[in-house]
């Protein structure tokens, strides 16, 4: 049992705690060490917080940057939610559902009914249109992705191929799902990882495996106007710290120090932590860690190829992209435009490519789907967000690069993100863990307080 949260706060009483970095890991920390008692300064660079979860267009147009989703059983991503009021800005069915688009224009489903697990699960897949051979080969690898884990260092194609899972499956449940939740092709997925985080939410009954989709944008559920927080935010960019006691110094850059506080939190994706301590051993571990791109073009769509109890479909057969995602209305004042979204993980394939070049291939993934129903050649406004460093690949041996969220080897530095080893791969949940909340991940108890 941790400590209660009147022990926190009573410990933390006349703390003061600097948060740099505004995204879900930053957010996180700061409303964590604000509930256990710590005056807290959160310091972002950029007009709106939320991190990398958005991108500004060069219209001004501002845009998810990779549309997210998240899973009912993500509880400490909701809990930050709840504290910005913003929950309730999700579509989300009562149970899980997968919907797959092939390459001849119909569309596959998987819906899970409300049933105990694993027999949402087994009806669900017994009722899917598909030849029984497949139902039954999709409910024969159900059993070994619940089953016994593999040992770290396996990748997710040797061990598919090693546990006898048919190909068809591979294809249409391993390859979208591995894509989805690793950002990586199952030849560079760690196959543990992988599978540990499908069966948390295949284990957590049928509304912890439903799929939550954003109505509005990321920018405006992470910092949502008019935005009442309760610790400070101050607007600045750091560059680097000076190791002082009780806690390293901050310097930004207009060349202001900012000092007088008990903990610095570096919320920051691994290499700006590198760059701005140099000589924190956590952060410099973390440097090793290899980069996984995203790409994702938004193009207005008509609606009818983006109806709503289909908002996200994963592209049977696809040759470069993943996914085709219903985006909440963009625009400037809110006018609302309803863009399509073609997504493209571990999107390497697309270095070099011009905007022109990229436009064209989604035009071309999309024509093969919809043929006549697209006018010739793609339509503006579109927009392609390309993010090259948007998180890590989770290949096989990735954790030993990954130091745990929490206090470092500098005496009043903490790191948290989404790269530390919070059990899961790159996601928002993984991200709010780290954010040391006094209910799951590091605590801030009274020896924690008092301690790095």
């Amino acid at each position: 049992m941790g400590p209660s949260p009147a022990r926190d706060r009573h410990a933390g009483r006349g703390r003061r705690c600097l948060v740099l970095g505004g995204g879900v890991a930053g957010l996180s920390s700061a409303f964590a060490h604000h509930e256990a008692g710590w005056e807290t300064t959160l310091v972002e660079t950029r007009r709106r917080l939320g991190g990398r979860a958005w991108s500004l267009s060069k219209d001004g147009i501002e845009f998810d940057n990779g549309p997210h989703v998240l899973l009912g059983c993500y509880e400490r991503f909701r809990s930050l939610l709840r504290r910005l009021n913003t929950e309730d800005h999700f579509h989300h069915a009562k149970a899980l559902e997968l919907h797959w688009l092939r390459e001849d224009g119909e569309t596959l489903s998987l819906r899970c009914p409300v049933l105990p697990s694993p027999f949402h699960l087994l009806t669900g897949i017994l009722r899917m249109r598909i030849p029984w051979k497949d139902r039954l080969a999709l409910l024969a690898a159900g059993r070994r992705i619940l089953g016994t884990l593999p040992d770290e260092g396996v990748n997710l194609d040797a061990w598919s191929a090693a546990e006898g899972i048919a190909p068809s499956v591979r294809r249409l449940l391993l390859a979208p799902l591995c894509r989805a939740v690793m950002n990586a092709e199952p030849a560079e997925a760690e196959a543990r990882m992988f599978l540990e985080t499908l069966g948390t939410a295949f284990r957590a009954g049928p509304a912890g495996g439903a799929m939550w989709i954003p109505r509005l944008p990321w920018s405006r559920i992470l910092d949502p106007e008019p935005r009442s927080l309760p610790f400070t935010v101050r607007r600045g960019r750091g560059v680097g710290i000076e190791i002082r006691r009780p806690a390293p110094v901050l310097k930004l850059a207009d060349g202001t120090l900012l000092e007088g506080h008990d903990r610095l939190v570096l919320a920051l994706p691994p290499g700006e932590a590198a760059r701005i301590a140099p000589s924190c051993p956590e952060s410099a571990l973390a440097g090793n860690l290899r980069p996984s791109p995203i790409l994702t073009v938004y193009l207005p769509l008509p609606a009818t190829l983006l109806p709503p109890e289909r908002p996200i479909l994963a592209l049977d057969g696809g040759k470069a992209f993943h996914f085709l995602v219903r985006g909440p209305k963009s625009g400037r004042g809110g006018e609302g435009i309803l863009f399509g979204a073609l997504l493209a993980g571990a999107a390497s394939a697309f270095d070099g490519l011009s905007r022109e070049r990229i436009l064209l291939e989604a035009w071309s993934e999309l024509g093969r789907r919809f043929g006549t129903a697209l006018p010739a050649s793609p339509p503006e406004p579109a927009f392609v967000l390309r993010e090259r460093r948007a998180t890590f690949l989770p290949g096989p041996g990735h954790r030993r690069f990954r130091p745990p969220p929490g206090p470092t080897s500098i005496p009043g530095l903490w790191i948290a993100g989404d790269w530390t080893d919070t059990g899961l791969p790159a996601t928002l949940e993984g991200a709010a863990r780290s954010g040391f909340d006094p209910v799951q991940g590091p605590r801030l108890s009274p020896a924690g307080l008092s301690g790095r």
